[in-house]
C-alpha cells in the first residue's frame, strides 16, 4: 500500500472539494522570520505514518524561540531518518479531536468509522462503523451514537455538528476513489470543522 504524504493528502482533498485549512511550506529559518501564525504546529510532510511516534509533529507553539527551536527538531528528525520531507506550518485549532476514516475490509467492502481522534483513539476505543454507501441519516446515527458526542453541547458550548456532518458526507462522496483514508484528528469547533491531517491511500494510483 502506498500512503499519501500529508501535502499530496491535503490537495487531493482539496481537488475534491474537500475544505481544509491553510497551511505553508517552510523552507528555511529565514521564512520563519516573518511568521504571525502564533500559537502554530510545525509537521512533517514525509514517508512517515505515524507522525507522533516518530516525533514529526510539534505542537503549542507560541513564541518565535519555539518556534525556531521546532523547526531545528524537524529538520533533526529527517537527518536522523534519511528521508526526505517538507516542513509545514499549520496555525493551532482547539477543539474536540474527532477522527474519520474510510477502510477496506476484505470480508464486507469499504468501511467508514468515526469516533474520538488525537493520539488515544486506540485506547479509547470509541468509534462507530458503517458500510459505505451510506445515507445521511445513517451519518448522523454513527456520528451521534459515539461516547464523545455528548461533548458536542456541554458545558454551555455548541459546536458545529452540521458541518461535521456535512465533512462525513463527502468523505463518503469520494470513497470511490480511496482504498483507504485517515482524518486525525479532525478539530471540532464552536464555529466549524477543521481537517488538520490527512493520510490518504488511493485505489488506484495509475
Amino acid at each position: 500500500m502506498a500512503w499519501l504524504n500529508f501535502l499530496d493528502s491535503m490537495e487531493f482533498l482539496k481537488s475534491n472539494e474537500i475544505e481544509v485549512p491553510d497551511y505553508q511550506v517552510i523552507r528555511s529559518r529565514k521564512e520563519l522570520e516573518a511568521q504571525k501564525w502564533l500559537p502554530c504546529v510545525l509537521k512533517l510532510s514525509s514517508g512517515l505514518l505515524h507522525k507522533t511516534e516518530e516525533h514529526a509533529v510539534i505542537t503549542d507553539i507560541y513564541s518565535k524561540e519555539e518556534l525556531f527551536s521546532a523547526y531545528d527538531k524537524l529538520r533533526s528528525v529527517l537527518e536522523k531518518q534519511g528521508i526526505k520531507g517538507e516542513i509545514v506550518l499549520q496555525r493551532q485549532i482547539k477543539g474536540i479531536e474527532l477522527i474519520i476514516g474510510v477502510s477496506s475490509d476484505q470480508q464486507f467492502g469499504k468501511v467508514i468509522l468515526f469516533g474520538q481522534g488525537g493520539i488515544y483513539t486506540e485506547i479509547l476505543d470509541d468509534t462507530s462503523i458503517r458500510l459505505l454507501p451510506v445515507t445521511k441519516k445513517d451519518i448522523e446515527e454513527m456520528v451521534f451514537s459515539t461516547k464523545v458526542s455528548k461533548l458536542f453541547s456541554a458545558r454551555g458550548k455548541t459546536y458545529d455538528t452540521k458541518k461535521l456532518v456535512a465533512l462525513v458526507e463527502d468523505v463518503s462522496r469520494v470513497s470511490k476513489k480511496l482504498l483507504e483514508l485517515d482524518l486525525n484528528p479532525v478539530i471540532l469547533t464552536e464555529d466549524g470543522v477543521y481537517i488538520v491531517d490527512a493520510r490518504v491511500n488511493l485505489e488506484d494510483r495509475k
